[in-house]
């Protein structure tokens, strides 16, 4: 066998074609593909790294304003806890001058004047605690304190006494009942809150729904004459009257 100058050359030339072909239509090809998925996949690793980072920034962002409001609601505790002893102090300090420098007008007008006295500052102050309590109650009010408030409503209304659900079934429910609330129910809470209901009457109860700020948040259910209620505005009067009248501030 003798080796053919002429066939080496063209084997090598062939040779030589054969890759220029595999590197011109396969390797840079493929070398192209490579590139751009690690490409994409390098662009993708930084959108998430992007979103993480405003995740972050947004998760440190909500934690300052929960802080915020907490710090808020505990100033506005000191403050009118402050306001209610120095009110109290002054009208107190007011009216026993006042008892010390009238009593020699005779013991009977001085007991009036500190009756009317303590009735009107009473008053002024219950208005103004109030006011506070409200306008605080307000600001915590929100849809989730309100479905917390329903479903505790639910829970005491299927928990109710035997003599009480008695006499609520022993109404008239031919009519539709009215459900107020604050703010917008979904259909889950209705449905809940039905179902008590129903279970309560012992047949379907068909409601009208109404939203009302009068309530602050939570649930008033108006029946035949009769209303259920579990609201921070009910609940405020309730405070209230009992705080004021159990102290005495109130008694004429």
């Amino acid at each position: 066998m003798t080796l053919d100058l002429t066939t080496f050359i063209l084997q090598i030339l062939n040779f030589l074609v054969l890759l220029w072909l595999l590197h011109r239509f396969v390797y840079a090809p493929l070398r192209a593909a490579i590139a751009q998925r690690q490409a994409d996949a390098a662009a993708a690793a930084a959108a998430f790294q992007e979103k993480c980072s405003a995740l972050e920034a947004d998760k440190a962002a909500l934690k300052q304003q929960w802080d915020s409001v907490d710090a808020a609601k505990r100033a506005a505790d000191t403050a009118l806890t402050e306001s209610i002893a120095v009110e109290r102090t002054a009208r107190l300090a007011a009216l026993e001058k006042e008892l010390a420098a009238a009593r020699e007008q005779g013991l009977a007008r001085i007991e009036m004047q500190l009756a009317g006295r303590m009735a009107e500052s009473g008053q002024q102050l219950q208005q103004q605690v109030d006011a506070a309590l409200r306008a605080h109650l307000q600001r915590l009010a929100c849809p989730a304190l309100e479905a917390v408030l329903l479903d505790q409503f639910t829970t005491d209304v299927e928990q109710l006494d035997a003599s009480t659900r008695t006499a609520l079934q022993q109404l008239d429910w031919a009519d539709d009942v009215t459900i107020d609330t604050v703010f917008p129910v979904s259909d889950a809470q209705k449905n809940q809150l039905l179902a008590a209901l129903t279970a309560l009457r012992g047949e379907p109860v068909v409601a009208q729904w109404h939203t009302t700020g009068t309530l602050i948040a939570g649930v008033r259910v108006g029946l035949d004459g009769r209303e259920l209620e579990l609201s921070l505005g009910n609940s405020l009067q309730q405070l209230s009257a009992s705080v004021f009248a159990a102290s005495g501030v109130l008694a004429v």
